[in-house]
């Protein structure tokens, strides 16, 4: 009798875990083929994203501040000098400057000298965040010297001074243009602008031009196209477009810093999301024991879950149990509901091997 109120309080958990198991059989059916050459370039990508990550634990000076728009994206140039010698310079070239042009007013050849100080003095004004006057100058450069790398810049200068009129245009320009591979630095900016502050509409309008593009994306474009049908809650296309990336780019060279861990981890959870349970823990099981070191507890996690819903309480135990409990305040705190989720499982486990005097071992076969 003293065990029937223990046996009890399992009754309706076993009941709901079995009948989870059964809706999540009748989902596996729905799964597409991930053939063999994809789930290498997921094992390769996983590779690369953890040794990307190892590198970055050992040296702090390799890591690099993640967001959907970085302040300090404007290229390659970078700031050399202290900010009061810069801004010493940067009055030495106006001058320079103004009185190149003044000597140049009866010269056929006067304004395509000027345009090298006007660059470096435009991206002078950016560093001292003077972004009204490097915009004046970065639009008298563009005139003349229409390159790819410039409008980058000017375009990042633009948002950093919440010049909404000159993103608008800069995004039209994007969007009218007739080929965006040799425009791809641009492209990423307007993902990453819309991303975080623009609306849907015109994240999808940047993405219709983005497909209907001949030829091939570059890999850092098929990774933004990727987050931001992710974000418009397009699962089917997002993951439809990972699997090319995880094809095209295994190595993540050229790809942001973000995307190793982020893709190692998106790829499983949807492919949990939209039912196919099977590849779904495939893929969990080779991120817990070969993806990125910050990620493989993730792994462990939800396939823990997986066997748990599966009624493989065994298997869901060795899987939650071997959680680390490193990290911080709020990473034990997971860890302490982790812990209790493993006991649960080992519970399950062990009223499933001794109710059988119960009737309930055949709940499991339903």
């Amino acid at each position: 009798m003293c065990r029937c109120p223990y046996i009890s309080r399992f009754l309706y958990v076993l009941t709901f875990v079995a009948a989870m198991s059964a809706a999540w059989a009748a989902r596996c059916s729905a799964d597409v083929i991930w053939t063999d050459a994809e789930r290498d370039s997921y094992v390769s990508w996983l590779h690369a994203a953890a040794a990307a990550d190892s590198i970055a634990a050992a040296d702090s000076t390799a890591r690099i501040v993640d967001s959907l728009y970085p302040s300090g994206y404007a290229g390659d140039y970078r700031l050399e000098l202290p900010l009061i010698d810069l801004g010493s310079a940067t009055r030495g070239m106006e001058a320079a400057l103004a009185r190149s042009r003044v000597a140049d007013m009866d010269h056929e050849i006067g304004p395509q000298r000027d345009l090298g100080r006007a660059l470096a003095l435009a991206r002078n004004y950016r560093l001292l965040t003077e972004y009204d006057h490097a915009l004046e100058l970065y639009r008298e450069v563009l005139g003349s010297r229409p390159e790819p790398g410039i409008a980058v810049e000017a375009f990042a200068t633009a948002v950093l001074h919440g010049d909404s009129l000159q993103v608008t245009r800069e995004l039209l320009n994007i969007v009218g243009a007739s080929g965006l591979a040799e425009r791809a630095g641009e492209v990423e900016l307007g993902y990453r602008y819309l991303l975080s502050r623009g609306s849907s509409k015109d994240l999808e309008l940047l993405m219709q031009k983005v497909d209907a593009q001949p030829q091939p994306m570059p890999a850092r474009i098929r990774f933004w196209h990727s987050f931001a049908h992710g974000r418009l809650g397009h699962d089917e296309a997002m993951l439809y477009h990972l699997r090319l990336l995880l094809a095209e780019k295994p190595d993540l060279a050229g790809l942001p810093a973000m995307a190793g861990g982020w893709v190692a981890g998106i790829v499983p959870d949807l492919l949990l999301g939209l039912g196919r349970i099977d590849q779904a823990a495939e893929h969990y099981e080779l991120l817990a024991k070969v993806g990125p070191r910050s990620r493989r507890d993730w792994g462990r996690h939800q396939l823990g879950n997986i066997r748990l819903l599966q009624g493989d309480y065994a298997a869901a135990r060795a899987c939650l149990e071997n959680i680390s409990n490193a990290g911080d305040e709020d990473r034990r705190q997971w860890r302490r509901r982790v812990a209790m989720l493993a006991d649960a499982a080992a519970r399950l486990d062990r009223i499933r091997k001794e109710g059988e005097p119960y009737g309930t071992a055949d709940l499991h076969d339903r």
